[in-house]
């Protein structure tokens, strides 16, 4: 079922396994990466927000990401006290707004 669910979009995709972001980092010096994080400055609906040859990075959904000496942070603007979205969702909606953007 879930393969079924995804509609064949797990196939397309590319997943590259690493130990730390320091190892992708350096693997790949010329992209740029996008670490999730409530406390960032910069909002997906910033110009500043650009997909085009990035890595996006989430980490869990109580902790986030624990190590940020790689990449720029950035945020999903949230009303009131939400801290935020469960991982799953908020990867959707970083991802709606680069198809959105036409950066993907």
């Amino acid at each position: 079922k879930a393969v079924r669910s995804g509609m064949g979009a797990q196939f397309r995709l590319q997943f590259i396994y690493i130990n730390s972001l320091a190892d992708l980092a350096s693997d790949y010096p010329e992209n740029k990466f996008w670490l999730t994080s409530p406390r960032a400055d910069t909002s997906i609906y910033s110009k500043e927000f650009d997909l085009a040859e990035s890595f996006l990075v989430f980490g869990e959904e109580g902790d986030g990401i624990q190590d940020f000496s790689v990449g720029d942070r950035v945020n999903i603007p949230m009303p009131g006290d939400t801290e935020s979205l469960n991982v799953a969702q908020a990867a959707t909606l970083f991802l709606f707004e680069g198809v959105r953007r036409n950066l993907v």
